[in-house]
Formats: structure tokens, sequence, C-alpha cells
């Protein structure tokens, strides 16, 4: 709270100045919030943890592995000397990449499959999200959560607004610099960076396009709603005493579009599958 200013001038300064003055945005996230700036702390937290040598009589076998695995990441000359090697060993599981033109082997495999591994051995979610929780109608049972995939630029914003248009060159050209790094044609890197930002555009635009559908479909039920009210009313003004079952009607009309609309609702969520 920031108490020297008046909350009958601005409220929102009053509640929220010190705040925003003591925590800025940093460069390299779109955000910051306390959960934030806690899981900042436990990563430091867990980087000391880590840089301290094994306590055999202290730390179990997990925590003297993680340790020895931590240490064995900061080896930078031993990266430097077999990373390449490991990489093209992971492009040959997917049959190569494109853009690597001398690597490319197409691999008679699915696409389904190759997904599967992708996210099985690496965690990424590129195409979508798939995770198990459970219900929340029922605890005793578990669904399967499909959603759409984290982004690469973080939120969706950065694809579409234009005042993250610096955003996204910098995007393509990190990823045109990593291709030539990786020894691709330049040619072929600059137009395969502008293809990556263009599908992960695509990506990012299905969700919205699909909840713009359902908002036209619920202003158009409540519309129809309001319509149907006054035309009730106008024609059967002067006959509800004599007709009760009709006072009825508009209640089990409007029942019956409730459900159609929270079908909608749902439909517009992620897909929970049993």
């Amino acid at each position: 709270m920031n108490s020297t200013v008046d909350p009958c001038n601005d409220f929102y300064e009053y509640a929220c100045g010190n705040w925003i003055k003591q925590h800025p945005i940093p460069d390299d996230a779109p955000s910051v919030s306390n959960f934030e700036n806690l899981g900042q702390d436990l990563e430091l937290a867990l980087k000391d943890l880590l840089e301290e040598r094994p306590i055999p009589d202290l730390d179990g076998d997990a925590v003297i592995k993680a340790k020895q695995f931590y240490h064995l990441c900061l080896n930078e000359s031993q990266i430097s000397h077999t990373w390449r090697g490991v990489f093209d060993d992971v492009l040959r599981q997917f049959g190569g990449w494109p853009s690597l033109a001398n690597s490319y082997a197409p691999v008679n495999t699915s696409i389904e499959r190759l997904y599967g591994i992708m996210v099985a051995k690496f965690r990424v979610d590129s195409l979508f999200k798939a995770t198990v929780q459970p219900d929340d109608k029922n605890s005793e049972k578990h669904v399967l959560l499909v959603d759409q995939p984290t982004l690469n630029l973080f939120a969706r914003d950065f694809y579409m607004l234009p005042e993250t248009e610096d955003e996204r060159l910098a995007y393509r050209t990190l990823v045109r610099d990593v291709l030539v790094l990786l020894n691709a044609s330049p040619s072929v890197a600059h137009q395969d960076s502008e293809d990556v930002l263009l599908f992960e555009t695509q990506l990012a635009n299905v969700r919205l396009r699909i909840k713009w559908i359902f908002k036209e479909i619920f202003m158009i039920i409540g519309f129809i709603k309001s319509v149907f009210i006054r035309f009730f009313k106008s024609l059967f003004r002067n006959h509800l005493n004599q007709f009760p079952m009709i006072k009825d009607f508009p209640d089990t009309f409007f029942m019956t579009i409730g459900f159609i609309k929270s079908l909608f609702q749902d439909l517009s969520n992620p897909i929970y599958l049993l």
C-alpha cells in the first residue's frame, strides 16, 4: 500500500502503489507475482544446496545423485566437446531435421508415434498438452485433460499485438541464428524461422477463435431470450390467468436454453476425457 496517497483520489495507487514500485516486471518475464517471486527464491535455495559437496552421512542416494548430475551440467568444457554428437543422435531418432538438409531422412513412423516419443523423452508439449488429474466432479476418478500447449513466447498476446513486434522479431532472429549455428543454409534458416513463427501464431489463435465463436453464440442466445420475453408477454398478456400452464412455458423454455448455453461453455473449456 502507498499510504501517502489519498484513497478517495486514487484508490489503485493507494492499494498497489508500493507493490508496483518494489516489484518491477523483469525484462525476461511478461508478469510478476508473489508466486513467481517465491519460485525464484526456491530456485536460488535449491541452487545453493546442489552446489554443496555431498555429505555421505547426511545426504541420501537421491540427493547425492542430484548433486553429481548438477555438477556434470556445469562441466561446460565436456559439454562443448560432446553436445553435437548427442544432438545428432537425437535427431536421427526422429529422421533428422528438414532445416539441416544433410541430416534429413524421413522415417517410416507415424507423426503420432514421433510426437509421443518427443513428449515421453523430452517433456515437450509443442502441439497440445495432455495431463491426468483428479475429476473435479468425482475425486475418486481421474480424467485426461487435453489443453493448448505452453507457447514459446509465454502468452498469446506476444503473437498478436502490434506492440510486441520487437519480441516476435527477436524470436525469429533467435531461431534463424540457432539454425545457422547448426550449419543450416542462411536462406533456409531465414525461411524456416518465418514458418516457425507463423505456425506458432496459428496455434496460439486456435483457442482464441473458438472462444470468439462461443462468445458470439452466447450473445445470440441472449438476444433471442430478450426478444422472446417481450413477444411472449405481449402475446399472452391478457390470457395468463385463464391458462395457468402458459406461465410455466417460459421457465421450461429458458431452462432448455440454459442447458444449451452451459453445454457450449463446457465445449469452450479445455477438453476432459474420462
